[in-house]
């Protein structure tokens, strides 16, 4: 009897571990999604690429997410006026959908994240930290002027 108590109370110890290495995991994919999409538009600004069937050329790049919310906005506008493309907003779910990761910022604002056409860079001195939260758990990506990106477990971007 007390082996079978024993065994019991080991195997909730192991799955409580499991589900909060699970929380971690999910942050840390989701903070990777993130660093890749950020990185990605980035090339797309210095490449001057135009959005999908949309003929109209971009000239900003844009990253923006609610903040809180599981998913974020790519969208881009035009060189003459700066004014949004229509038709070529991406929404994108954070991690696919899966562990109910949301996205934040120190501020409490909305995250949003702009590169211009040919240059690829963020203004001098622009530092913004994006916080990935999955059941308490959390990964940030730090995006530093002029253009540095990364995922990192601390919350402390350092640029």
């Amino acid at each position: 009897m007390i082996v079978i108590v024993l065994i019991i109370l080991m195997t909730a110890v192991l799955f409580m571990s499991q589900n909060g290495n699970k929380a971690q995991e999910n942050a840390d994919v989701a903070a990777r999604q993130v660093a890749a999409q950020l990185r990605s538009l980035q090339n797309e600004s210095l490449n001057g690429k135009q959005t999908g069937t949309i003929t109209t050329i971009a000239c900003d790049f844009n990253f923006d997410a609610t903040n809180g919310d599981t998913s974020y906005t790519i969208s881009y506008k035009d060189c003459d006026f700066h004014s949004h493309i229509a038709g070529a907003d991406q929404v994108i779910k954070l991690n696919s959908g899966k562990g109910n990761v949301t996205i934040s910022n120190p501020s409490g604002s909305a995250v949003s994240v702009s590169f211009g056409a040919s240059w690829g860079n963020l203004l001098p001195g622009f530092t913004s930290q994006i916080t990935l939260t999955s059941n308490g758990k959390n990964a940030y990506v730090c995006v530093c002027g002029p253009g540095n990106i990364f995922d990192t477990k601390v919350a402390s971007c350092g640029c």
